[in-house]
């Protein structure tokens, strides 16, 4: 998630969070040539600008789960698990998967 597309959200409170989880991120991707890519094959599976390229990224760093609350994005991985490099999971369903 970028400072950019953070500033785009009309709740200040949310946005906040958002950057303070950021300030926490272990490892950073820059996006090149392959994410770019990559995103837009994504894009052709059906998913949209900022969610195409946030999985591209994952995929990218090697991330064992994407976590996001977005329903559709959700529904949309789950039926494309075969073509996707990366889980995709709700955090609390993950969080609970996992004790």
């Amino acid at each position: 998630m970028t400072s950019d597309e953070i500033a785009q959200n009309p709740d200040t409170d949310r946005a906040l969070k958002a950057m303070l989880l950021v300030a926490y991120a272990g490892i950073r991707v820059s996006v090149g040539a392959e994410e770019s890519a990559r995103a837009g094959e994504l894009e052709l599976l059906g998913f949209t600008g900022f969610d195409a390229l946030h999985l591209a990224c994952a995929e990218s760093a090697s991330a064992a789960v994407f976590l996001t609350t977005d329903d559709k994005l959700l529904k949309r991985a789950t039926r494309r698990t075969g073509d996707i490099r990366v889980q995709v999971a709700n955090p609390l369903e993950w969080l609970r998967g996992r004790s």
